[in-house]
């Protein structure tokens, strides 16, 4: 549960008994990659494509990877506009 959703501080967060924040936290799966899904889309993308290898597949595999790369972007872009310097601190320490 923590692995999956590193963010999550407070349980009454999850049951949405209080309004839940965000947290900008730098350990973890996290210290590696700041978007664990899009890394693990990548290697399953590319896993799928050597062991299929159609065109068919390869289209899929573009936009399912475009797609994540574009949810990177957005939600960096959105984290630096809400957070500020505070997200740019914990950008320098992490990777993509």
């Amino acid at each position: 549960f923590f692995f999956l959703y590193p963010s999550v501080f407070n349980l009454k967060e999850v049951a949405a008994v209080e309004k839940p924040k965000i947290h900008l936290w730098e350990t973890g799966i996290i210290r590696i990659t700041r978007h664990p899904q899009m890394v693990g889309q990548v290697m399953w993308s590319a896993a799928h494509l050597a062991m299929v290898g159609t065109t068919f597949t390869l289209l899929t595999m573009i936009l399912l990877v475009g797609h994540h790369v574009f949810a990177v972007w957005n939600g960096d872009r959105r984290l630096k506009d809400e957070h500020g310097e505070r997200f740019e601190l914990i950008r320098e320490r992490t990777s993509v």
